[in-house]
């Protein structure tokens, strides 16, 4: 009696352990998936934030005066003079707006103005606009070989919104057309909103939220465009294959994230679990 007890008592334990175990990993699925619906529906809502912006810049008559000054010049020429005339007039005439938006939420409004050909015209958050061989430079670069965003909507004339890449790595983009009064495509102007700011406001900083952290990863190929993750210290790559990009803590992420679950989540929602 005490031995057939002793058995029912083990499968009574091994059970009741499964049976934990199983409602553990619901419990963490369903938190992390919904926690992956709440980043996707804040960045939704922010490239529709993003794209309402541009779009209020799309139509000023002193933005389509500066895209017409540009356009009696060479737009191929990144050092044309026009575009640079341009360039001014657009610092100049927007300066009004722009610090309207500092003042008011203590951050710069991250927005850029293209040229058709997907050169850049103005990027208004910065006093110039690209660094070559270490230096600043005032000129109309070409930014055609990976914003693809900005060629789809010179190209059609349509607005859009979503993620996409650029030198300083992913970003919440809106990209609205500029039009002369006839009809022409000048070119277009975007806002930009950061990942970073999306991840870090995933978690609260107090209960069991401070506990937790997000980490994203980059596949490894795009990083000739994301020049300002090139710094291996800062951004070390996994496997040949992933760039860490950002945490939302400093825990040490290395002893817990390979390239193997790297890969798995790349595809479908991946979760371990680890004690310790």
């Amino acid at each position: 009696m005490v031995i057939t007890g002793l058995i029912v008592g083990i499968f009574g334990y091994l059970a009741t352990h499964y049976q934990l175990s199983t409602l553990k990993q619901i419990m963490y699925h369903d938190f992390v998936s919904n926690k992956a619906e709440d980043i996707a529906a804040t960045i939704d809502y922010s490239s529709e934030t993003a794209l309402g912006i541009a779009s209020l810049f799309s139509k000023i008559p002193v933005v389509i005066k500066a895209f017409e000054i540009a356009h009696t010049g060479n737009i191929d020429d990144e050092s044309d003079p026009k575009c640079h005339e341009a360039r001014l007039f657009l610092r100049k005439e927007l300066s009004t707006f722009l610090d309207g938006y500092s003042s008011s939420i203590n951050k710069k409004l991250k927005l850029h103005f293209h040229l058709p050909n997907a050169h850049s015209l103005v990027r208004l958050w910065r006093d110039k606009q690209t660094k070559r061989n270490g230096k600043w430079v005032d000129l109309s670069d070409d930014i055609s070989s990976f914003r693809n965003t900005v060629l789809d909507v010179n190209k059609t004339g349509k607005y859009v919104k979503g993620i996409e890449l650029g030198r300083g790595g992913f970003a919440i983009r809106g990209v609205a057309p500029i039009r002369s009064t006839n009809g022409k495509q000048l070119g277009s102007v975007e806002v930009l909103i950061s990942y970073k700011s999306i991840l870090a406001s995933a978690f609260k900083d107090t209960g069991a939220d401070a506990k937790r952290s997000l980490f994203l990863f980059m596949n490894a190929d795009k990083i000739s465009i994301t020049t300002k993750l090139q710094d291996q210290s800062k951004n070390p790559v996994i496997d040949n294959k992933y760039v860490f990009v950002y945490g939302t803590s400093k825990l040490d992420w290395k002893g817990l994230i390979n390239g193997k679950f790297l890969e798995k989540g790349s595809k479908q929602l991946e979760i371990i679990q680890k004690m310790g």
